[in-house]
């Protein structure tokens, strides 16, 4: 009996859902052949911008040694921040495969320069034969402007969001790795295969993998589709995905919502920590308490500015980026006027604030 599953269209401007059945081989992308095709036609122009970028910067090599500094900047924030051992081995494999892409971008721009096979092998280290089986000039060229098109399409600038995915924008390629981080330890901890995640969140192994490396920032109902095959809660990454996205936050909310995506992004960022212990995080900030960051973490407090601050430092986030989300609580509180405001002990009780509408900042 044929299984059927709901599947949005991977054609940005459709984005219809539509009805496909669960078999072996690629699943069905787009809703129609006319989406197909003109997601094709989206992608041949994408790819022939991306030969004239590479034409302007004076060959592949200079594109692709940027991606390599890049790939090396991702590998030391990740253990700067003690990211968990398989986002390091993932940023280490992401720096390999880069160095690799670099290697094919250079013997093309020399070959192209007029040096012969036989100077390029000598310099490699191989025979003339093989470097020119290794690095066919055509098909080099088709594999780095494939690869450069999908990385043009996920950063600030790009030519826009490849199919499915959103453009990531700053503070975005920070915050990626933290989203990927924190569904990284979702997935290890719930020994879900990759593969079954896939299946129901209606995209291939593959991209989920690029997404646990920090190499895509899917879509929210894909992204909330695995959290929860994962048996984690969307709403622990639902700020790490607004950030890495670059969003605007809403103007304003009540109460309830406010202090929620406040104690939502601190949970975030714990996650993505790998769920530091509480004793570890007071030890990077000295100025709370184990009772107060239970507290915060637990959702029974609702903190003020110092208390965000010093656990977002300590949590491997940016204060800055999260000061818009907690001007949003101080203006709530403000309209609120919830006796004593935040208090002398770093903040108020969770109990105090009434529900309103909470719920409805998360969709």
């Amino acid at each position: 009996m044929t299984t059927w599953v709901t599947a949005t269209c991977a054609l940005e401007s459709c984005g219809r859902a539509f009805q496909r059945p669960v078999r072996a081989g690629r699943p069905k992308q787009y809703h129609t052949t006319k989406c197909q095709k003109r997601a094709q036609r989206l992608r041949d122009k994408g790819r022939a911008a991306v030969r004239r970028t590479a034409q302007d910067a004076g060959g592949w090599g200079q594109l692709v040694a940027e991606d390599v500094h890049a790939a090396a900047g991702r590998l030391l924030d990740a253990q700067s921040r003690q990211a968990p051992l398989v986002v390091l081995v993932a940023r280490a494999r992401e720096l390999r495969g880069e160095v690799d892409h670099y290697a094919a971008a250079v013997v093309h721009d020399a070959h192209r320069g007029g040096a012969s096979w036989s100077e390029i092998g000598a310099a490699l280290g191989v025979e003339a034969d093989s470097a020119r089986r290794r690095w066919a000039p055509q098909q080099v060229e088709q594999q780095l402007v494939r690869r450069r098109g999908r990385q043009a399409a996920a950063e600030p600038g790009g030519s826009g969001p490849v199919p499915g995915e959103v453009a990531v924008r700053a503070p975005g390629p920070r915050y990626a790795d933290h989203l990927a981080a924190a569904l990284t330890v979702l997935q290890v901890g719930s020994e879900v295969s990759l593969q079954a995640a896939a299946e129901q969140a209606g995209c291939s192994a593959s991209y989920v993998s690029r997404i646990l490396a920090g190499d895509r920032v899917p879509t929210w109902p894909i992204l909330q589709t695995l959290v929860e095959a994962f048996g984690g809660d969307p709403r622990s990454v639902r700020m790490l995905w607004e950030l890495a996205q670059g969003i605007v936050l809403p103007g304003r909310v009540s109460l309830a919502v406010a202090a929620d995506r406040v104690l939502w992004a601190l949970r975030g960022l714990h996650l993505a920590a790998g769920e530091l212990p509480v004793e570890r995080v007071c030890a990077r900030a000295p100025g709370l308490t184990e009772k107060l960051v239970r507290s915060v973490l637990g959702f029974e407090t609702v903190p003020d500015w110092p208390v965000v601050s010093a656990l977002a430092t300590a949590l491997g986030g940016r204060p800055a980026d999260l000061r818009p989300c907690w001007e949003q609580l101080h203006y709530a509180v403000l309209v609120e006027l919830v006796h004593g405001g935040f208090g002398r002990a770093g903040g108020f009780e969770r109990a105090a604030v009434p529900e309103g509408e909470a719920s409805h900042g998360w969709e």
